[in-house]
């Protein structure tokens, strides 16, 4: 098993087939131009799979409402898209992203699918504005989802992690 720790959060991956997006050389040299990356992309190979995934801690520090000061939906539909590019051009043999193909390559079996996980951990009165969240995320996303033919892309609680992230093989700790 292989752990990863984010914002106070700890995801145990079965393979090691997975990219801290956001700390690689590639995206701090692209970053300052207004691109932003998910914390993590896991390629599961059983179901030829990326998984993008992004940890929110809500609760260092935060009061219950401030989770709706800012447009964290839209810093997440920013994050999907640009990743999810960063991705794309890696298939498409750009060379920017290509040191990456050594880590994850799933290229070897034809086009991956794509999926996105936002986790977010938050109190129990933070919860309704977690779905919230995530219907506006459905609903701003959905144009990207169907171009990619996208199925699963949330925005969920750490409660529902575990839940969803066992299909990838994946472990939630707090």
């Amino acid at each position: 098993m292989y752990d990863y720790k984010e914002s106070g959060i700890v995801l145990r991956f079965p393979t090691e087939d997975f990219i801290p997006l956001d700390k690689t050389r590639e995206y701090k040299a692209i970053n300052t131009h207004h691109v932003k990356a998910v914390d993590i992309v896991y390629y599961q190979r059983e179901s030829h799979t990326m998984v993008f995934i992004e940890l929110k801690n809500f609760l260092s520090g935060m009061r219950p409402g401030d989770i709706t000061s800012k447009d964290y939906t839209a810093e997440l539909q920013k994050k999907s898209a640009d990743s999810l590019l960063m991705m794309l051009s890696l298939f498409d043999g750009y060379d920017y992203m290509k040191n990456l193909q050594s880590t994850i390559n799933p290229l070897q079996q034809g086009n991956p699918r794509f999926e996105f996980i936002h986790i977010m951990k938050v109190s129990n009165n933070q919860v309704p504005y977690v779905s919230t969240m995530n219907d506006k995320f459905r609903n701003t996303f959905a144009g990207i989802a169907k171009l990619f033919l996208i199925d699963h892309y949330m925005i969920i609680t750490q409660s529902q992690a575990n839940t969803v992230l066992h299909r990838y093989g994946i472990e939630y700790r707090d």
